[in-house]
């Protein structure tokens, strides 16, 4: 197996050439090689590698996909130099799917003073046109204000609508104390708190949110420091592939990076476990990103806080939910929705995909995309004291051009939201998405978690739909098991479907309809985007050195 010129076009290796970890190479930007930092071979370690040595302690230190392959689009020269080929919808994403890679990996990013750009709209443009690709990128390291001011610290890319955006969280304590430098700096040795250490507190350096018209990002986050992967083998020259696997070497790497391809290598665990009936038996041929996001949200474990372990300080997420004027969306501005724990896919849950009709037709479900404003679909849940997680995410219409110049107008196109509405002794109650008081009409990701004494009703509802089918996808996980049954309640904005009185909702749906109405005809406020900036906060606070590379305005994170 050789390399070939660049005079041969974009595959430098070709397809299925039995290469254990190469399905296909493009080099883009220099002579096939990785860059003096070997920051590619790191990220992709992280999701998919597989040491060649057998022994235990050796295979500790796999990717989280080890058996998977990748698809290798080389952006960076020597130097760490990046050449991005624009527009990516069309010079850039495409030519992954063309080699069977569905999950895409990005650990680079630019920075903008407009946060959603073309960039962002070229990766929204996409996955509308591809909804069976996710696309995720890492957030940046941006987080400290103190080093970058009071600007905007998401990148572009990580800006957009329906990409999965990545934040770095702490490793597991055992993990960093694998780097006696980092642990004696920190006395990790006698951590009195192991949770402060822990994969759930976000990092100091993660760029934090929200969006400058108030999204939630990052979505989620994943450990980010000392993550112990992969350097290129010796030598990093112009020679064929089989001669570069000379060592083995592991190096401990910091930045959401590092997130970000934990979190890709997890989503390719996912899909595969979908695509083999996994889930009740049933084989989704082609789940949709937004089926694979809102899994990943549904079984994340909530942030618990920030550790700016340079300043030996701590800020935790109940300062934040409770000072929402410092920190929207609580605790969600710092890591997003939390970090997913993979094993809590397969427990407990209850899936739906409009962008997998076949495997609907197989639930013996009705569920369809949404046409037009009004519409609404509800799935029955029923059990005895559940504690739900109930997520939902659709790829949104890319925003329009128009939208850059004013960075706080909203990008959210089609506007789908989910509530919980249930009912206890005091009464009707509506659980909203996102910790807010209201439907949010900012996101197209939004989760809840409530504890429900009996039934209750989750409701998903087209509030304003602009361009359309609107596909989408839920899914509901719980501590214990429960019984769930989707429903069609409204067509249109004028006509609705009573149930009959054997439903295990009918009650709930016949006591609550004022609360349901709240759901659908919302009254908001004037929204917060319209009239003040983002705030301030941490502004006392110093940046950890990491690997951050800039050049042409595009970053390695």
């Amino acid at each position: 197996m050789a390399y070939c010129t660049p005079a041969q076009g974009f595959s430098c290796i070709a397809p299925d050439l039995g290469h254990l970890k190469m399905r296909a190479y493009r080099a883009n930007f220099d002579n096939y090689r990785d860059d003096n930092s070997m920051h590619g071979s790191a990220a992709v370690g992280t999701a998919i590698g597989l040491p060649t040595n057998t022994d235990i302690t050796t295979l500790r230190n796999r990717g989280i996909a080890p058996r998977a392959r990748v698809a290798f689009v080389d952006i960076a020269d020597d130097a760490g130099d990046l050449g991005v080929p624009v527009p990516m919808d069309v010079k850039l994403f495409p030519w992954f799917k063309t080699h069977n890679a569905y999950i895409q990996s990005h650990s680079w990013g630019s920075f903008s003073s407009l946060g959603y750009n073309s960039q962002a709209q070229a990766v929204d443009r996409y996955m509308w046109d591809n909804q069976d690709v996710l696309i995720v990128f890492a957030a940046g390291n941006s987080g400290d204000r103190s080093s970058f001011g009071n600007t905007l610290l998401l990148t572009a890319e990580a800006n957009a609508k329906n990409a999965l955006s990545v934040g770095a969280t702490m490793n597991e304590l055992e993990g960093m104390l694998r780097f006696p430098s980092f642990a004696n700096a920190y006395s990790l040795n006698g951590a009195s708190n192991r949770t402060l250490w822990g994969p759930t507190y976000v990092a100091q350096f993660s760029s934090n949110g929200p969006t400058l018209d108030w999204r939630i990002k990052p979505d989620i986050s994943a450990p980010g420091v000392l993550i112990l992967t992969s350097l290129a083998g010796a030598p990093r020259t112009n020679t064929p592939v089989a001669n570069c696997i000379a060592t083995q070497v592991l190096a401990g790497w910091t930045g959401t990076s590092f997130s970000a391809p934990l979190m890709a290598g997890t989503a390719i665990l996912v899909r595969e476990w979908l695509q083999t009936g996994g889930y009740a038996g049933i084989p989704f041929s082609s789940p949709s990103a937004a089926l694979l996001k809102s899994l990943l949200i549904a079984v994340a474990r909530p942030i618990g806080g920030i550790n700016y372990y340079d300043l030996h300080t701590v800020l935790e997420a109940a300062q934040m939910n409770a000072n929402p004027h410092l920190y929207p969306f609580g605790a969600l501005f710092a890591g997003g929705h939390g970090v997913p724990v993979i094993g809590d896919v397969l427990e407990n849950a209850f899936l739906l995909d409009t962008f997998s009709p076949l495997a609907m037709q197989q639930q013996a479900t009705q569920i369809t995309s949404f046409t037009a404003n009004g519409q609404e679909q509800a799935v029955c849940l029923t059990g005895t004291g559940v504690f739900y997680s109930g997520a939902l995410a659709y790829a949104d219409f890319p925003a329009s051009t128009a939208t850059f110049q004013n960075a706080r107008q909203p990008k959210l196109i089609n506007d789908v939201n989910m509530a919980i509405v249930y009912r206890d002794n005091a009464g009707c109650h509506i659980a909203y998405a996102n910790n807010l008081h209201n439907v949010d009409d900012r996101n197209n990701a939004e989760r809840i978690r409530v504890a429900i004494p009996t039934t209750a009703l989750l409701l998903v509802h087209a509030f304003d739909i602009n361009v359309a089918p609107q596909e989408w996808a839920i899914a509901i996980r719980a501590n214990t098991s429960f019984a769930a049954q989707t429903l069609v309640l409204h067509l249109d904005n004028s006509s609705s479907t009573s149930l009959p009185t054997f439903h295990a909702c009918s009650q709930l749906y016949s006591s609550c309809r004022v609360a349901m109405e709240r759901v659908r005809h919302p009254v908001f406020a004037s929204p917060p985007s319209t009239t003040t900036p983002p705030p301030t906060h941490n502004s006392a606070l110093r940046l950890v050195p990491g690997l951050i590379f800039l050049l042409l305005g595009v970053h390695f994170y």
